[in-house]
């Protein structure tokens, strides 16, 4: 259940973690500036909605292999095909053909045979499915609970022993037993025996089409994978029975033969009798007695069918291919795809969705420590407790915002390699249905890599509140635990000594500093983001590296470009930010015995932007960790001279994708890094006149890079766009080929 679970839920998390680096970050300090506030407008128009495509139900069918067999109330499904025809791509390309050439054993992988005489393709090759039934979305909230409170249960007693060992007692060690942590879960009213009561494996269906002459085989592979439940001995008894004329046969765990077993070994009651009273053993083996679990295989057509569940009465399938799941509305997303003969469909119902999303993050985590510190009666922990209390609340208001829905996914071979997702979880720190103004800021050939969205504001305040009572919580802690009278111990008395010198003398500014960032430097930037990375910078004049090199090499250029809003709020953030600074280096300075000076950026002006930047021995125009802005935009980057023509171009920009859109350019990155080839055979005598083995290792291995580079060639560009269509998310992933 867990692992069907992890894998339906991989397409959202690859989408949210995508959109999640799109997040703002905190940007540096901004020079002081006085100027008329300015930022261009943004337009929120409908978002590109994909054209309905009519397509009859039974049709659909036909083309879903064994989801034309699966019952209506089918609650997710993961659907591969054509695997055959995929990997035949695969091995057709200049990349496969490479990796070969490197490791003739990977060909092994695709068409070496296992101890029965089965190749990877046979069961992979045609179709091959994971589909679960009703109770899905039930049985998802169950376990997520169940996780959820055995974390909190371990969180709280390692938390208990380590404030024990601090404090002389001797600490009870079976509070971190696998046994311990199964007694607080039977104890604990949030979960306990009435969500066990509840919970109960839902229909999982397992399988993939065979050939005539390896049905057998894969029928006794499949087979083998329930082997071990004979492990619990006279609990597990064979079962054969037939459904709708197919026969199916395997194993079934009888709950009250299970609870016999049990109840047998003295051993185990008589630990359960030092932990539980009588009656809740007697409720215990109550509900374990009811709980049944059924793993049976058989064949279906050309399907060879792994089936789990509680009963073998959830073992069904549909009455015809019109009456099946493949023909219900629910998979009607995949209908404009059909033409390109989908490789991959992916489902989750909403219930299932909603079901994950019972987890209580780091509240848990929070509550176990306030549980483990509370009343423990050698400190005073109130403010902690308190403030632990507001971790949970400022998370459930993060947590209101993400939205569930149902979840669909389609991949095909389109240009490339494509993936369509649409719902599941929305973005809620990005605005999906705005369009963005700075597009063109990723148009240069130069540009390796693009990102482009829009952030919410109501997201952000709410996720820097959460953040801070994070950090605000973790100081409380320490210092409370810094007052703690502990027996010697060395590393415990450096802690106290450390904390102490950091709450005296830096406290107060770097408060100030989170205050200036989060607040005034927040307010002076509008919401629009677009971070440019190209290869197309001068090379810094690095130590150690020859001067024919640093005229012929190229340095990437990486830049952050917004919109300003206030730039009287970017002056008061940075005379903040430089308040800060000069009263940390004046704590420094005293400790140390010698005056450190905070460090004063130089500037330079061209059309308007005023460019804010440190010197150095290694930095140039085209290599210098800088600030560029004016009354309209606000640029932080490597390069001074990248940073000019990006705010010059960002002035003239009015196109962008809708919603958080990111593009990387393989032929970018493989200019750059043959222009480095040809630049480091060109000067490999001055490179390696001191170091005749690597100069060999380079020639010996020019080739080999080459090889690699033209195996590449293939890979045009990779894009990932999340935008808003018809109220739910949507994302594209496409891997665009030759």
């Amino acid at each position: 259940m867990k692992s069907k679970t992890y894998l339906l839920s991989l397409p959202l998390v690859a989408t949210m973690a995508i959109v999640s680096c799109r997040k703002t970050p905190p940007a540096p300090a901004t020079p002081p500036g006085s100027a008329t506030p300015a930022a261009p407008g943004t337009a929120t128009p409908e978002a590109p909605v994909t054209p309905p495509v009519s397509v009859n139900p039974n049709e659909r069918a036909t083309k879903l292999g064994f989801a034309q067999m699966l019952p209506k109330d089918t609650e997710t499904l993961i659907l591969v095909q054509n695997g055959a025809d995929a990997m035949k791509r695969f091995q057709g390309s200049k990349l496969y053909s490479f990796i070969k050439s490197q490791n003739p054993a990977v060909e092994g992988l695709v068409d070496g045979e296992d101890s029965t005489g089965l190749k990877p393709l046979d069961i992979l090759g045609q179709e091959f499915f994971l589909a679960t039934g009703k109770s899905t979305g039930e049985q998802t909230g169950n376990l997520v609970r169940f996780s959820d409170r055995q974390s909190y249960f371990q969180i709280r007693n390692v938390v208990s022993m380590l404030i024990s060992s601090l404090t002389g007692e001797e600490p009870d060690l079976s509070m971190l037993s696998e046994e311990g942590t199964v007694v607080d879960l039977i104890k604990d009213p949030q979960s306990g025996l009435a969500l066990l009561k509840k919970s109960e494996m839902p229909p999982v269906y397992l399988g993939c089409k065979t050939t005539p002459e390896n049905q057998a085989k894969v029928l006794e592979t499949f087979k083998g994978l329930t082997a071990n439940l004979a492990a619990l001995g006279a609990a597990v008894e064979e079962v054969n029975f037939e459904v709708d004329g197919k026969s199916f046969a395997g194993s079934q765990i009888v709950g009250k033969k299970l609870v016999e077993d049990l109840q047998a070994d003295q051993a185990l009651l008589e630990r359960l009798q030092e932990s539980l009273d009588e009656d809740t053993i007697k409720d215990l083996w109550e509900v374990v007695a009811q709980k049944n679990l059924v793993v049976v295989t058989g064949v279906v057509n050309d399907y060879v069918v792994l089936f789990a569940g509680s009963r073998k009465e959830d073992l069904k399938f549909a009455t015809s291919p019109s009456e099946s799941f493949a023909a219900s509305d629910a998979l009607a997303f995949v209908d404009p795809f059909l033409a390109k003969n989908p490789i991959a469909v992916a489902y989750s119902d909403k219930g299932v969705l909603d079901g994950a999303m019972l987890s209580n993050g780091i509240s848990t985590i929070a509550q176990g420590l306030r549980d483990a510190i509370g009343g423990n009666g050698k400190v005073d922990t109130r403010e902690i407790e308190a403030l632990l209390d507001v971790i949970g609340e400022r998370e459930k208001e993060l947590t209101k915002m993400v939205e569930t829905s149902t979840f669909g996914a389609v991949a095909m071979f389109d240009e490339g390699f494509k993936i369509e997702t649409f719902g599941g979880t929305n973005s809620p720190n990005i605005q999906s249905n705005v369009t963005n103004r700075m597009g063109d800021l990723g148009n240069s050939k130069d540009t390796a890599i693009f990102m482009n969205w829009t952030s919410n504001p109501v997201y952000g305040i709410k996720f820097n509140a959460y953040l801070e009572s994070i950090v605000e919580t973790s100081y409380a802690v320490a210092k409370n635990v810094s007052t703690w009278e502990v027996e010697e111990n060395e590393s415990f008395l450096q802690f106290q000594q450390s904390f102490a010198m950091f709450e005296e003398n830096f406290s107060d500014d770097t408060v100030k500093l989170w205050e200036a960032i989060s607040q005034d430097m927040s307010d002076g930037l509008g919401n629009e983001s677009a971070m440019v990375v190209d290869l197309n910078g001068e090379m810094p004049p690095l130590p150690n590296v020859p001067q024919e090199l640093v005229k012929a090499g190229k340095f990437p250029r990486v830049s952050m470009v917004k919109p300003v809003k206030d730039r009287t709020k970017l002056a008061s953030s940075w005379e903040k930010m430089n308040a800060s600074g000069e009263g940390i280096m004046k704590q420094i300075s005293a400790m140390m015995q010698s005056d450190q000076a905070m460090p004063k950026p130089m500037s330079s002006k061209e059309k308007n932007l005023t460019t804010w930047f440190f010197s150095g021995p290694l930095f140039t125009d085209d290599f210098a960790p800088s600030v560029t802005l004016d009354d309209k935009w606000f640029v932080l980057s490597t390069s001074k001279k990248h940073a000019v023509e990006l705010a010059q171009k960002a002035e003239t920009s009015n196109s962008g994708k809708t919603g958080a859109y990111m593009i990387v350019k393989f032929d970018a990155l493989r200019a750059c890094a043959e222009h480095w080839l040809k630049a480091v055979d060109e000067n490999k005598e001055e490179i390696f006149k001191d170091n005749e083995s690597a100069a060999e290792d380079f020639t010996a291995n020019q080739k080999l890079i080459k090889d690699g580079l033209n195996a590449l060639s293939e890979l045009e560009e990779m894009t990932v766009h999340t935008r808003e269509e018809s109220g739910k998310d949507r994302t594209t992933f496409h891997l665009k080929t030759r």
